[in-house]
């Protein structure tokens, strides 16, 4: 079957594929980045969500991140980590959400902490 494309929707656009490929494939071969994402001025909601279908094996993760360069950062935040108190070196932490509760992730600045 052919993709459905809803790009001009005013509201949940999308586009429905249903083969074993992604539907959307952004690539950039220079230097900047393949997709870029900003939402302004909201109060609730996220600027990215990701779901898998109830239907889907218990093994299967929500997102894949693959980086192939050693000791290359996996993650870049830029913005405010707040520095947490805690009896190792470990000065900086992620915020998270689980359902309504917050917590910490740490970041440890030597991998000798691991």
């Amino acid at each position: 079957m052919s993709d459905i494309i809803n790009l001009n929707a005013e509201s949940n656009r999308n586009i429905i594929g249903d083969d074993s490929s992604p539907t959307l494939s952004l690539e950039n071969t220079s230097t900047g980045s393949a997709v870029k994402l900003t939402q302004t001025g909201a109060t609730t909601g996220v600027a990215l969500e990701a779901n898998v279908a109830a239907t889907s094996a218990p093994t299967i993760a929500v997102i894949k991140a693959t980086n192939s360069v050693a000791s290359g950062a996996f993650f870049q935040f830029a913005g405010f980590l707040a520095s947490i108190a805690s009896a190792t070196s470990i000065t900086r932490g992620i915020r998270v959400k689980f359902g309504d509760s917050y917590g910490w992730i740490p970041i440890f600045m030597s991998a000798t902490y691991i």
